[in-house]
């Protein structure tokens, strides 16, 4: 698995508050305009992704909406990656600390995709792509 040092920990932080930020703002923001507010949650997180990967062909689905997660991972998988690590976290900060990404990919059918908790790390899945079965004619 991978090692955070302690530069990304702190880019990471800031990447945290800006998302946080942004949340707050929905206190004062009128329930129907609140997807203006998670769009640009998402696209935040998405930058972070692109902008410093932890790793090849692996996301990190921290602070996203539930939408706004699963048509990343739906996007990335158009590039037929073999394996595509995706950081859900376990919950901590989710309602009734439920992993709602985590439950949301796990319940999805990804067609030509298996997907599994990591074996080390719970709050990691694994999306491995399908072996193509050859029959005989």
């Amino acid at each position: 698995m991978y090692l955070e040092n302690a530069e990304r920990k702190a880019m990471k932080e800031e990447i945290k508050r800006e998302v946080n930020a942004i949340h707050r703002q929905k206190d004062t923001t009128p329930k129907e305009d609140w997807h203006r507010l998670n769009k640009k949650i998402n696209e935040t997180v998405i930058r972070w992704n692109k902008d410093h990967p932890k790793m090849p062909n692996y996301l990190d689905l921290h602070w996203m909406t539930v939408y706004g997660a699963l048509c990343f991972v739906e996007k990335e998988l158009l590039g037929e990656p073999e394996t595509l690590h995706v950081e859900t976290g376990v919950g901590k900060n989710s309602k009734l600390s439920m992993p709602q990404i985590k439950m949301s990919i796990l319940k999805t059918r990804w067609r030509g995709y298996t997907v599994r908790v990591h074996e080390e790390n719970p709050g990691v899945l694994v999306m491995e792509k399908k072996k193509k079965e050859w029959q005989r004619w």
